[in-house]
């Protein structure tokens, strides 16, 4: 199973994309986020195999943290 966390700040964006990868066999939203804060600690708590990034929403300072 992938374990994936959705970082996006735009709610409607953010439920679109959980919906399409809930849909993919072998894959579970673990966390969503709507800002860098939040998407860092899902990270920290969930420890995913891949992170959905919106690179608008802090995304530089989310990779380097």
């Amino acid at each position: 199973m992938i374990r994936i966390v959705v970082v996006e700040d735009e709610p409607l964006a953010r439920q679109h994309l959980v919906d399409l990868l809930e849909e993919l066999p072998g894959t579970a939203v673990v966390a969503q986020a709507a800002n860098g804060r939040e998407g860092l600690a899902a990270i920290v708590a969930h420890r995913p195999d891949a992170v959905f990034l919106d690179i608008e929403t802090q995304g530089f300072d989310l990779l380097e943290a």
